[in-house]
């Protein structure tokens, strides 16, 4: 082990063409985190009361380092609890640690045909919560 470090961050739901006006109910925007060599593992609380205005590709921003340039991306995102989105039927949600950035980027995975596609701020259909957590190697 060349380093070790626990600490918190506050994450951010957003959308990749801009984000503002969003307000989280009472302590429910929440990032903690667990970093080893260059490796992090994290886990992030969020729940909007208003969503304001997000535009483009859904996202949460915030993490607390820098993802690995690496193809496909940097890491691995689990969504354990998820309200709020619309999904198109038989899709499940997904998401990658983007590379060189400190974003997830949100996608929806089609079970059947085996495809990804960007979810975008149209799929907030109401105030999202969720619980996700993840890990991927830091820059």
């Amino acid at each position: 082990l060349d380093s070790y470090e626990v600490g918190t961050f506050t994450p951010v739901l957003g959308g990749a063409g801009g984000t503002s006006g969003q307000t989280y109910v009472a302590s429910s925007q929440r990032g903690n985190y667990t970093k080893v060599g260059n490796l992090v593992h994290f886990s992030i609380f969020a729940n909007l009361s208003a969503k304001g205005t997000i535009t483009g590709d859904l996202e949460m921003s915030g993490l607390p380092f820098t993802a690995a340039t690496l193809s496909g991306g940097s890491g691995s995102v689990i969504f354990s609890e998820v309200a709020g989105l619309t999904l198109t039927a038989a899709h499940n949600i997904s998401g990658v640690v983007e590379s060189n950035k400190t974003t997830i980027l949100f996608r929806e995975y089609d079970i059947a045909g085996g495809a990804n596609s960007r979810l975008t701020t149209a799929n907030i259909s109401a105030s999202p919560s969720m619980v996700v957590s993840g890990t991927y190697t830091t820059a």
